[in-house]
């Protein structure tokens, strides 16, 4: 088993080349890099250049395999807690979870997709926060607003809710009680009784 540094790789392979300063600074031949699975599931790494990686080789120095990196007075750990495991990567991204914590974390620098074809569950013990600096938008053929506990949902909408396309015929806002279009046909054309025993007329504006 040999310690040396990086020099070379092959990304579509996952393998590299690596130089020995301890030994005349040779250099391997290509080495394949030692991943948990490569069959029904895959995982992938393939190390920078100019890190340092841990090697086992043969008698000759020859055949081997990458075992994986080590950390050394330049590259040092990103986190000094045995309770955390943790990746950084190169552009800052940051995925971690805290067992001490119970903590699951992710700082991305950039954008997240999740595609599923199933179904996608959010299930939480305490308070949801969703925010975003610019909007949030929600698709589908149907949007439920349930209370957990199975009563009436309520809550407050603070600002300005606009509808920006036209609502089709066939689509109602619907409460408890009856749609919105429902509403509008018993504004427009209700009347009242007045002082004579009549009715008074329909209001002269519909809602």
């Amino acid at each position: 088993m040999k310690i040396g540094i990086v020099v070379a790789r092959d990304p579509a392979r996952c393998v590299a080349r690596v130089q020995f300063t301890d030994n005349d600074g040779i250099v391997s031949y290509w080495l394949p890099v030692i991943q948990p699975k490569t069959l029904r599931d895959r995982f992938y790494y393939c190390p920078d250049i100019n890190e340092h990686v841990v090697c086992l080789l043969d008698e000759n120095g020859e055949a081997g395999a990458i075992l994986g990196a080590i950390y050394s007075e330049a590259a040092t750990p990103p986190v000094t807690s045995p309770d955390k495991w943790h990746i950084t990567f190169d552009d800052g991204t940051t995925l971690e979870y805290d067992r001490a914590a119970h903590k699951l974390a992710a700082d991305v620098k950039g954008d997240v997709a999740l595609t599923a074809t199933g179904t996608v569950t959010s299930d939480s013990q305490g308070a949801t926060t969703i925010r975003s600096a610019t909007e949030i938008t929600l698709m589908a053929p149907a949007i439920n607003l349930k209370s957990y506990l199975g009563g009436a949902a309520s809550g407050t909408l603070t600002g300005t809710l606009h509808v920006t396309e036209q609502i089709k015929s066939d689509d109602q806002i619907i409460d408890f009680k009856r749609s919105m279009d429902a509403d509008r046909q018993i504004y427009t054309g209700h009347d009242h009784d007045d002082a004579q025993g009549g009715v008074t007329s329909r209001p002269n504006q519909g809602m």
